[in-house]
């Protein structure tokens, strides 16, 4: 399901022809094709049923996705977004495995939530506290529609900020932060490095689940984090020398 308004799609056609040229758009046509026949996969299809029947089992509005290319058009920025996509539930309480079993002192923290799925799923365990910061306005609006409605029977409070992630000031508690491969490697590294300089002091466990996990070397060259976990799709780390649950 897309919500893409025409205007946002041309704006998009303009950014990658300025971006790639009139013949780099064109020779971009085949690798286009390949992704539009790989979303009518059976398989694909089955994921897209499961999106939307998840959906309605818990009342909100999260499936469907959203081009990096139309975010930053209607941002109107250049710098590079990736694009929005639900986390799947099964994968999402895998990786909240790796945590350990009493969160309630935990900050939950979504670095582009998108439509709010995984700060609904989070509120579920018991967090402390539910955050959910996101660059998009419109994303950010049906993110709050979503919370609107299920927020209040959900044990954890939710909290919803539209801003740029590397503006954000994350919380000196104990933390976990869910990152969806929201963006590229100046962004990343701008948030990881600020993530650092809030805890360097505070001795605190701080843990980061990435899914998708493309520019895992900004994690990996900071020396700062280690690997605690890991599944098909995403890695977990944990900051400092702490024990690691």
């Amino acid at each position: 399901m897309s919500f893409v308004p025409y205007s946002f799609r041309f704006a998009y056609i303009i950014r990658r022809i300025s971006r790639h040229g009139l013949l780099g758009s064109v020779k971009l046509i085949p690798v286009n094709l390949r992704f539009a026949l790989y979303a009518l996969r059976p398989a694909a299809i089955a994921a897209r049923r499961r999106e939307r029947a998840l959906d309605r089992e818990m009342g909100i509005n999260t499936a469907g996705d959203l081009p990096g290319g139309a975010a930053a058009a209607e941002l109107g920025i250049s710098t590079e977004i990736y694009s929005y996509q639900a986390v799947a539930r099964e994968e999402f309480d895998e990786m909240l495995g790796c945590l350990p079993q009493n969160v309630s002192s935990f900050c939950f923290i979504d670095i582009g939530s998108g439509k709010g799925r995984a700060v609904v799923l989070a509120a579920r365990h018991r967090f402390s506290e539910v955050i959910g910061v996101e660059l998009s306005a419109r994303l950010h609006r049906i993110a709050e529609q979503n919370v609107a409605k299920v927020g209040p029977s959900l044990p954890t409070r939710i909290k919803l900020i539209n801003e740029d992630a590397r503006c954000f000031a994350f919380p000196r508690m104990p933390t976990v932060i869910f990152l969806f491969n929201p963006f590229g490697e100046e962004v990343m590294r701008d948030v990881v490095r600020n993530l650092e300089r809030t805890h360097q002091s505070t001795n605190v466990p701080v843990y980061l689940l990435y899914l998708w996990p493309f520019q895992v070397k900004v994690i990996v060259e900071s020396e700062m984090w280690r690997e605690i976990s890991s599944g098909r799709h995403w890695k977990a780390f944990k900051l400092g020398t702490f024990e690691a649950p």
